[in-house]
């Protein structure tokens, strides 16, 4: 099993760390917290990735950014 960093992971998945932590801390994500640091199974994500809703989450995002928590990284169709 190789455990990643939540720098590693992000760059596995080209997601931004942040965004990466926030669905660690929402549990969207499988991760694992150790002290104060997060920690990804390779595995994990992986098998996440391929089984995640990947429509759902994109329209969380659009949510957050309409709703100014953050700023949108992706063109609007």
């Amino acid at each position: 099993m190789e455990i990643l960093t939540a720098k590693e992971a992000a760059k596995m998945l080209k997601i931004s760390e942040y965004t990466l932590r926030k669905y660690a801390k929402k549990g969207k994500i499988p991760a694992h917290k150790i002290g104060n640091q997060w920690r990804f199974s390779k595995e994990e994500l992986l098998d996440w990735f391929h089984a995640a809703d990947l429509d759902l989450l994109a329209e969380e995002a659009e949510k957050e950014y309409r709703n100014r928590q953050t700023v949108r990284l992706w063109p609007k169709e």
